[in-house]
């Protein structure tokens, strides 16, 4: 029973603090003006397209000529060389520069 009322008696205590009245001096509690800060004037954002290079590696089907040397007979079935041309289908590793675009926005010292 004590307990409740010492509860009951912080509760009136911390009320009549809080509500504007008159406080333990006799004044009332001064009213606190809120401080208004600016917003910092910031020029417009510029944004820029720039064009940027990166190389990409792909792989192509080439076709690529050699020679070897085949033997071949004449009317007289007698042997002889011939050096022949022929041609074969590679894949080749083949690197170039692709462009790419990219945005850049920026302004001057206001974050």
């Amino acid at each position: 029973m004590m307990r409740l009322m010492i509860q009951a008696l912080c509760l009136a205590v911390v009320l009549a603090g809080f509500s504007g009245t008159a406080n333990a001096c006799g004044r009332k509690p001064a009213k606190v003006q809120p401080v208004v800060i600016p917003a910092p004037v910031c020029p417009p954002v510029t944004c820029q397209t720039v064009v940027n290079y990166k190389p990409v590696t792909t792989c192509e089907l080439q076709h690529v000529a050699y020679y070897k040397w085949v033997v071949r007979y004449d009317s007289c079935c007698r042997p002889y060389w011939v050096k022949v041309c022929c041609y074969k289908d590679v894949w080749v590793e083949v690197t170039r520069c692709v462009p790419y675009y990219s945005t850049i926005c920026y302004s001057n010292y206001c974050s």
